[in-house]
């Protein structure tokens, strides 16, 4: 599977390429009472859990090869097209993200 995740406005639709990824990792991932994550791999967007997109294999020198957002607050929308499945929602810090499963 190979999945993205890109930031969006809203009220333009402009996306935001510095706060996005893609790859072959979409895990979601919520923290427990104690702040231990408890991670679901291949997962689509769900209410209350960060989403963490990108890849499990370094692709780069940087410290990270994946972006991973605030939880979830608000599914906007879910849709299927003719090259993937589609998730828009809001996350808690405000932010709006379109996450996509590739066929």
């Amino acid at each position: 599977m190979r999945y993205s995740l890109t930031c969006y406005n809203p009220d333009t639709g402009e996306k935001d390429y510095y706060k996005a990824d893609s790859g072959s990792m979409s895990n979601s991932i919520l923290y427990n009472e104690d702040n231990e994550p408890e991670i679901t791999e291949h997962s689509q967007p769900v209410i209350g859990e960060c989403m963490r997109v990108g890849t499990y294999f370094a692709r780069t020198f940087a410290s990270q090869d994946w972006w991973q957002t605030t939880p979830v607050e608000e599914i906007l929308e879910s849709y299927e097209d003719e090259e993937s499945f589609n998730v828009k929602f809001k996350t808690r810090s405000g932010s709006y993200y379109h996450w996509k499963e590739y066929r």
